[in-house]
């Protein structure tokens, strides 16, 4: 029996659904593989960490011929070092996050196959991965990519687009798809060629646009609401530096404790008061009892402080700039209401 490929990719965006489905599609359409030869595994980084720990790898190297990681990293490096060991150049990962790849960087696992590049989101290092290796053909690159590259990789305005623009597309993109891989792997054969005729694909943005609209309205005056009844304006964030006088310097930060997907976003209407502050954090706990953690920037221009370096350091979390995550324990969590401060253990 012929070993299978194996995609892991990030289910909780755009980005990471996305390029899982586009590698998906070049497997079946380039490659000419099976459709029963592909397993599909969606992951968060807590979910990552375990696949390895609950799998041997020797079992998957019997199972699999490749493995392939998009929008993902394992927050042990030690779990890089075992598949790209076993698998070698049958080891494939894509990513934009660059705390990781800054750490990657700097060890032989930056000869891992496939396309890093914090500048530019998940989706766009996989197009170029599978069919523009050498990043010559940007106007080939389907402009939906494009835009919901803009918006997870937060480059819309070098992209010369408005932010609202970009929000709207992407949610639009979740209220038709509902990060169902199966019904994006389904679109990805129509997106890959209406590009090509700008009515059609002027149209399927515009419909992604309108749609986006139409919900962010509603949805800015649900955020505004829960934040004017729910968040506790009390937590800060310890950046590790001090004063000249040896006192902590803190950002002033708003909690809120929610389930379901969020954004950064959901503190929009803070940047409406004259406040001071910087961060937002939302906490989700798990099935098991773990807690997530999304730590955003509120300020939109804010580039003093790096969400996914800080998490990566003080949780093994990571992400971008703006917004970042991580999972801890419940003694963890419990530590930090204690405090309500992140960044103290």
């Amino acid at each position: 029996m012929n070993k299978k490929y194996l995609i892991i990719y990030h289910k909780e965006d755009n980005d990471g659904v996305f390029s899982g489905a586009l590698f998906y599609h070049y497997l079946i359409t380039d490659l000419k593989i099976d459709k029963s030869d592909i397993d599909l595994f969606g992951a968060d980084y807590n979910t990552l960490d375990n696949f390895i720990k609950t799998n041997d790898i020797n079992d998957l190297y019997e199972k699999y011929k490749t493995i392939i990681m998009t929008d993902i990293s394992f927050n042990n490096i030690d779990y890089f070092k075992l598949l790209y060991k076993k698998f070698k150049s049958e080891f494939v990962w894509c990513d934009h996050h660059a705390p990781i790849i800054k750490n990657i960087n700097k060890t032989y696992l930056n000869n891992i196959p496939g396309i890093r590049d914090i500048s530019c989101s998940a989706l766009l290092c996989t197009y170029r991965y599978l069919y523009d290796p050498f990043n010559v053909e940007q106007e080939n690159i389907p402009n939906l990519f494009k835009v919901l590259s803009a918006w997870d990789s937060f480059t819309y305005k070098e992209n010369n687009y408005s932010l609202d623009y970009v929000k709207n597309v992407n949610i639009g993109v979740n209220y038709k798809y509902q990060l169902n891989i199966k019904e994006i792997i389904a679109a990805i054969q129509n997106i890959m060629t209406s590009f090509l005729n700008k009515e059609i694909d002027d149209l399927l943005l515009k419909e992604f646009e309108n749609y986006g609209k139409i919900i962010n309205t509603y949805q800015d005056f649900i955020n505004e609401t829960i934040i004017n009844t729910s968040a506790d304006t009390t937590w800060k964030i310890y950046t590790g530096e001090k004063l000249i006088d040896n006192t902590p310097l803190y950002r002033n930060a708003v909690a809120l404790f929610i389930q379901g997907p969020s954004n950064s976003l959901i503190f929009k209407s803070l940047n409406r008061l004259n406040n001071n502050y910087m961060n937002g954090i939302v906490f989700k706990r798990n099935s098991n009892s773990t807690w997530t953690i999304s730590l955003y920037n509120i300020k939109e221009n804010d580039n003093t402080f790096h969400c996914g370096e800080f998490l990566k350091k003080y949780y093994n979390g990571g992400g971008h700039s703006g917004a970042a995550g991580c999972t801890v324990s419940e003694d963890d969590f419990i530590n930090m209401l204690k405090t309500k401060c992140l960044g103290i253990k």
